[in-house]
């Protein structure tokens, strides 16, 4: 999984300076933020026996907003977290990212636009 991981990190990585817009699906629900990529890294947490914290996450660090029907709202921190629990499936093109986990659905896909976030 760890060749996955840099794949999908490097991609991250190529999107600095850069607008994404990432949605994600779980259970049915659907979550789209938009967040301007400063930063990639990786989060190393402890074990969590019942398997609820991922042992690691990618974290794009940029300021971002949460795209709700009614407008937008900041993002509750200078980040956005992918819980990396069971990579079942990543895929790439130049402009969007796939990412299957346990949990959830991601979509990403480069932005061309010049977003403008609420801070």
């Amino acid at each position: 999984m760890s060749g996955v991981i840099e794949q999908i990190t490097e991609w991250l990585n190529e999107c600095a300076g850069q607008s994404v817009l990432i949605e994600k699906v779980e259970q049915g629900d659907r979550d789209r933020t938009r967040i301007r990529v400063d930063q990639v890294s990786i989060q190393a947490q402890p074990k969590d026996p019942d398997d609820y914290v991922a042992e690691r996450e990618i974290m794009i660090h940029g300021d971002g907003a949460v795209l709700l029907e009614s407008g937008q709202a900041p993002l509750p921190e200078p980040y956005y977290e992918i819980a990396l629990i069971g990579v079942s499936h990543a895929s790439k093109t130049s402009q969007t990212l796939h990412i299957v986990t346990d949990r959830a659905s991601y979509l990403i896909e480069k932005q061309n636009d010049g977003a403008a976030y609420i801070h």
